[in-house]
């Protein structure tokens, strides 16, 4: 499936979720957008593969675990954990 450009509910709903993978409310957050990849990426909430044109979540964030090395990572999660994102917003803005 095809998704367009510019942010829609379907974003929103993805974006309010936070990632496993995330070091957590602590780690400094530079962006967490929607994006296509560039090139190929491993999710990093199911270890599946993101092909190269996938519309996928990027979350660019500074790894607070070691304050020396400070290292910051990109996380990337694919479109099926994006779409169960979306789903648990739906479903939690529902009760």
């Amino acid at each position: 499936m095809v998704r367009p450009t510019q942010l829609d509910m379907w974003d929103r709903d993805t974006l309010a979720q936070p990632m496993r993978a995330s070091c957590g409310p602590e780690a400094l957050t530079f962006s967490d957008r929607m994006v296509v990849a560039r090139s190929r990426h491993h999710c990093t909430e199911c270890e599946g593969e993101i092909e190269t044109g996938d519309r996928v979540r990027a979350r660019v964030e500074l790894d607070p675990t070691d304050p020396d090395k400070r290292t910051v990572r990109t996380l990337y999660a694919c479109a099926p954990c994006c779409a169960a994102m979306a789903d648990r917003t739906v479903r939690e803005e529902a009760l």
